[in-house]
Protein backbone atom coordinates (compact mmCIF):
# COMPACT_ATOMS: atom_id res chain seq x y z
CA UNK A 1 0.00 0.00 0.00
CA UNK A 2 1.31 3.46 -0.89
CA UNK A 3 2.37 5.80 1.85
CA UNK A 4 0.68 9.22 2.10
CA UNK A 5 3.66 10.85 3.79
CA UNK A 6 4.30 13.93 1.63
CA UNK A 7 7.06 15.55 3.67
CA UNK A 8 9.13 16.11 0.54
CA UNK A 9 6.39 18.42 -0.75
CA UNK A 10 6.48 20.79 2.24
CA UNK A 11 7.26 24.38 1.33
CA UNK A 12 9.13 26.71 3.67
CA UNK A 13 9.98 30.40 3.46
CA UNK A 14 13.48 30.87 2.07
CA UNK A 15 14.16 33.75 4.45
CA UNK A 16 12.73 32.73 7.84
CA UNK A 17 12.01 29.02 7.24
CA UNK A 18 8.33 29.41 8.19
CA UNK A 19 6.02 26.61 7.00
CA UNK A 20 3.97 27.70 3.96
CA UNK A 21 2.12 24.49 3.18
CA UNK A 22 2.30 21.18 1.35
CA UNK A 23 1.72 21.34 -2.38
CA UNK A 24 0.63 17.70 -2.55
CA UNK A 25 -2.25 18.20 -0.12
CA UNK A 26 -3.06 21.91 -0.60
CA UNK A 27 -3.38 24.30 -3.49
CA UNK A 28 -0.64 23.00 -5.78
CA UNK A 29 -0.42 25.94 -8.19
CA UNK A 30 -0.30 28.52 -5.42
CA UNK A 31 2.31 26.76 -3.34
CA UNK A 32 4.77 25.80 -6.06
CA UNK A 33 5.40 29.45 -6.90
CA UNK A 34 5.66 30.72 -3.31
CA UNK A 35 9.15 31.41 -2.06
CA UNK A 36 8.53 33.71 0.92
CA UNK A 37 5.93 34.06 3.65
CA UNK A 38 3.62 37.08 3.88
CA UNK A 39 5.92 38.76 6.42
CA UNK A 40 9.13 38.34 4.41
CA UNK A 41 7.74 39.01 0.91
CA UNK A 42 7.63 42.85 1.14
CA UNK A 43 11.11 42.95 2.68
CA UNK A 44 12.58 40.76 -0.06
CA UNK A 45 10.80 42.74 -2.80
CA UNK A 46 12.21 45.97 -1.36
CA UNK A 47 15.73 44.50 -1.28
CA UNK A 48 15.43 43.25 -4.86
CA UNK A 49 14.09 46.61 -6.03
CA UNK A 50 16.96 48.49 -4.38
CA UNK A 51 19.49 46.07 -5.88
CA UNK A 52 17.96 46.46 -9.36
CA UNK A 53 17.93 50.25 -9.12
CA UNK A 54 21.55 50.28 -7.97
CA UNK A 55 22.63 48.09 -10.88
CA UNK A 56 20.60 50.13 -13.36
CA UNK A 57 22.21 53.34 -12.09
CA UNK A 58 25.65 51.74 -12.31
CA UNK A 59 24.97 50.64 -15.90
CA UNK A 60 23.59 54.04 -16.96
CA UNK A 61 26.36 56.13 -15.38
CA UNK A 62 28.95 55.66 -18.19
CA UNK A 63 26.24 56.18 -20.80
CA UNK A 64 25.15 59.45 -19.21
CA UNK A 65 28.77 60.64 -19.03
CA UNK A 66 29.28 59.84 -22.71
CA UNK A 67 26.05 61.64 -23.67
CA UNK A 68 27.05 64.70 -21.64
CA UNK A 69 30.47 64.81 -23.29
CA UNK A 70 28.85 64.48 -26.72
CA UNK A 71 26.42 67.29 -25.92
CA UNK A 72 29.28 69.60 -24.87
CA UNK A 73 31.21 68.85 -28.08
CA UNK A 74 28.10 69.45 -30.19
CA UNK A 75 27.46 72.75 -28.43
CA UNK A 76 31.03 73.91 -29.17
CA UNK A 77 30.67 72.88 -32.82
CA UNK A 78 27.39 74.80 -33.06
CA UNK A 79 29.03 77.89 -31.59
CA UNK A 80 31.83 77.74 -34.17
CA UNK A 81 29.34 77.21 -37.01
CA UNK A 82 27.29 80.23 -35.90
CA UNK A 83 30.44 82.37 -35.93
CA UNK A 84 31.33 81.06 -39.40
CA UNK A 85 27.79 81.79 -40.63
CA UNK A 86 28.07 85.40 -39.36
CA UNK A 87 31.35 85.86 -41.20
CA UNK A 88 29.92 84.41 -44.42
CA UNK A 89 26.77 86.53 -44.13
CA UNK A 90 28.90 89.66 -43.70
CA UNK A 91 30.97 88.71 -46.75
CA UNK A 92 27.84 88.11 -48.87
CA UNK A 93 26.46 91.47 -47.72
CA UNK A 94 29.73 93.16 -48.62
CA UNK A 95 29.86 91.53 -52.09
CA UNK A 96 26.21 91.82 -53.11
CA UNK A 97 24.93 94.36 -50.69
Amino acid sequence: MASTNYEYANKFCRRCNKYLGNYMTGDYYKLIRLKYCDDCRPVVQNEQKRFSKKNLHKARKPLCAALLERAIITEEENKLLRQKNKILAAEVERLYG
